[in-house]
């Protein structure tokens, strides 16, 4: 049973919480064994909520290789703690990039 590698980008796409929850919803729909190489949501209006949407694909187990949030203003340490906690059940993530983003540590 092959893996089908995916990659998504929609980079400024003027997605929101509510378009990361289908997308994410979507891709858990999706009964073809897949790895995500790439997951690029740069410079959209992702939130903490959409964090933990993405979140969700990690609890999951779904295997990621690299997540891209970078530019996404609204984006809080709450977002990024959602997908570290989330990594704790998987580690198949090489690479996130939040860079300028709002998080203070």
């Amino acid at each position: 049973n092959q893996m089908k590698k995916t990659k998504i980008i929609l980079k400024s796409c003027m997605l929101n919480d509510n378009s990361v929850e289908q997308l994410v919803d979507g891709i858990m729909g999706d009964v073809i064994n897949q790895e995500i190489n790439l997951l690029d949501l740069s410079y959209n209006y992702v939130t903490d909520k959409g964090c933990k949407h993405i979140a969700r694909l990690f609890s999951a187990n779904y295997k990621f290789k690299n997540l891209n949030l970078g530019k996404n203003m609204h984006i809080t340490s709450e977002g990024l703690k959602a997908i570290t906690e989330a990594l704790q059940s998987n580690n198949s993530i090489n690479t996130i990039d939040m860079s300028v983003c709002n998080i203070e540590l």
